[in-house]
């Protein structure tokens, strides 16, 4: 799968980065991407703490599903 690049006209934002307590694999390019991703589905503006909580949310849920 071929990674998405964000959107040309999503302006960065100092929130955009790394929250502090991250594991070491999250990079800002995949908070942004994940943004990116999200932010249509979700009413108010996703943050960049927001990412990451669905990024270790989802971390969590292939982790259950390759135990079973």
């Amino acid at each position: 799968m071929t990674a998405k690049k964000p959107t040309a006209n999503r302006k960065r934002r100092v929130e955009d980065t790394v929250p502090d307590g991250a594991p070491d694999w999250v990079t800002e390019e995949l908070i942004l991407e994940t943004l990116d991703t999200w932010q249509p589905y979700y009413g108010g503006s996703l943050t960049a703490e927001d990412a990451l909580e669905i990024l270790l949310g989802v971390t969590k849920l292939f982790e259950f599903i390759h135990e079973m």
